[in-house]
């Protein structure tokens, strides 16, 4: 059992080590764009989706309408007038140049695609030829100063289809929920960074080829105009680029019960449109297993009075914990190298460093759990709307009901 544990350890390292040589590779603070990007930078379209009020709306929305991005034009896509997000958004954009933004309601529900994919449906069709370049941002992004220079540097290259980045959690007050997410999240972004899954606030896309990718065609019927990135781009020949800067820092905070359903919901979409589904699967069971077995072997141990290999299971399982917590810390300091070092502050103390010890085993019993979950699930609940999942790639929203009050988080910091 003492050799799992290693040989888990050591998988892992090396996936880790592998990711981190491709952040350290990312340009040092103060790297300029192509000469041309920066003679002619492309227009770019910020289309946000909203339904519902979340902590950091306000925050996002200035991020992006403050950019120094010089040709940038914010679309927000409300579910509904007098949705929550609504008042929110007309302060934030209050004093705003007119031409950096524009306000427009969803009209039409469509009950065979998620309400994020048909506000990215409309307002990819409004006005195509005002822009070059669409991409995402979310409530809860909050949008660095180099960001769409990044994008459109990325984009600059024709063998480009889109970008992959992904978000990195760092919540300050470090609620069990908000670990989780957080310790599950650094495994992951390996991972999407292995199996090229992109995450939307870090992806951009030329107009023209999502007609010509038949990306439009997924987004018609899916539940996240997302991870179906891949494999239209790869149906037109065109490559991911990964920009490591293109990382995200969130420090939203969510409850163990968030937290869970947060990662069944990633697991689904990888499940529903992503090849290497199998591949999250099995990197899933194989990290549930690791917790379990020693544990179980060193009960049958002492059970049957043998403590000394007791003793050496259970020490073996304590130091696989903490090389899981070296690990996770290696993937942080790694992301410092590629992100504004004012937005990573956060102080590992002694005793955040425990929690973080008691996190992984959670984590790692949770993770599996959510993935078995959603690869049997039928349906999945998302913001107060419930869509049925008849196939792979067939999904029906039960009832179209407005956001309710009950939806929104206890306080300010609490993810939706």
């Amino acid at each position: 059992m003492v050799w799992v544990l290693g040989a888990s350890w050591a998988i892992q390292g090396c996936l880790c080590w592998f990711y981190t040589r491709s952040l350290l590779r990312a340009p040092r603070e103060g790297a300029k764009p192509r000469p041309e990007v920066l003679a002619n930078p492309p227009r770019i379209r910020v289309i946000m989706p909203l339904r519902g009020a979340d902590p950091f709306l306000r925050s996002a929305v200035r991020s992006v309408v403050e950019n120094p991005y010089p040709r940038l034009e914010l679309c927000v896509v409300l579910d509904r007038p007098n949705d929550p997000a609504e008042e929110i958004v007309r302060e934030s954009l209050a004093g705003v140049d007119p031409g950096r933004f524009r306000i427009d309601f969803l009209r039409d529900h469509a009950p065979e695609r998620s309400l994020v994919c048909s506000s990215v449906l409309q307002a990819y069709g409004d006005r195509q030829g005002a822009y070059d370049l669409l991409t995402f941002c979310a409530a809860d992004t909050i949008v660095p100063q180099k960001w769409f220079w990044l994008l459109a540097d990325a984009m600059s290259d024709p063998a480009v289809g889109s970008t992959l980045g992904n978000r990195w959690y760092q919540p300050v007050e470090g609620r069990w929920g908000s670990l989780v997410r957080e310790a599950w999240n650094a495994g992951a972004a390996v991972v999407m960074w292995l199996c090229r899954i992109p995450w939307s606030g870090a992806a951009a896309l030329r107009p023209d080829e999502v007609a010509r990718s038949g990306l439009i065609d997924d987004w018609k019927r899916s539940l996240v105009e997302d991870v179906t990135i891949h494999d239209a781009m790869r149906r037109v020949g065109l490559r991911l680029a990964f920009v490591p800067e293109l990382t995200n820092v969130n420090a939203e905070e969510v409850d163990l019960r968030g937290g869970f359903r947060f990662i069944k919901r990633q697991m689904l979409w990888a499940r529903l449109y992503h090849p290497g589904w199998w591949f999250v699967l099995l990197h899933a069971l194989s990290g549930g297993a690791a917790m379990i077995l020693p544990v179980v072997a060193s009960g049958v141990a002492v059970c049957r009075g043998d403590y000394a290999s007791a003793t050496i299971l259970a020490s073996s399982f304590l130091t696989y914990l903490v090389g899981l917590v070296v690990l996770w810390l290696w993937l942080e300091n790694s992301i410092r190298h590629v992100v504004d070092a004012n937005v990573m502050t956060l102080k590992r103390t002694p005793r955040r460093l425990l929690k973080m010890l008691a996190a992984i085993p959670l984590t790692q019993l949770l993770y599996p759990a959510a993935v078995i979950s959603c690869h049997v699930a039928r349906h999945v609940d998302w913001r107060g709307i419930r869509y049925d999942l008849i196939g792979r790639n067939t999904v029906k929203m039960v009832e179209y009901v407005p956001f309710e009050a009950e939806h929104h988080p206890a306080d300010e910091r609490t993810s939706i």
